[in-house]
């Protein structure tokens, strides 16, 4: 999904088991969608090497 020309991801609106993939400037990041606002995250080789949990309450 290329969130930039559709305007985003809301977490709440997609399946269970969904991966993201979110790139920042420095990094690249896999988000995987537990339902909710809970997820998955990883990516980052210092913090979140591996699938850490997590909880998304918004960005932009």
């Amino acid at each position: 999904m290329q969130a930039e020309i559709e305007g985003g991801a809301q977490l709440g609106d997609l399946v269970d088991g969904v991966a993201l993939e979110v790139e920042t400037l420095h990094h690249e990041y896999t988000l995987v969608n537990r339902g909710g606002s809970q997820a998955l995250i990883c990516g980052h080789p210092k913090y979140c090497p591996d699938p850490v949990p997590v909880r998304i309450a918004g960005s932009t």
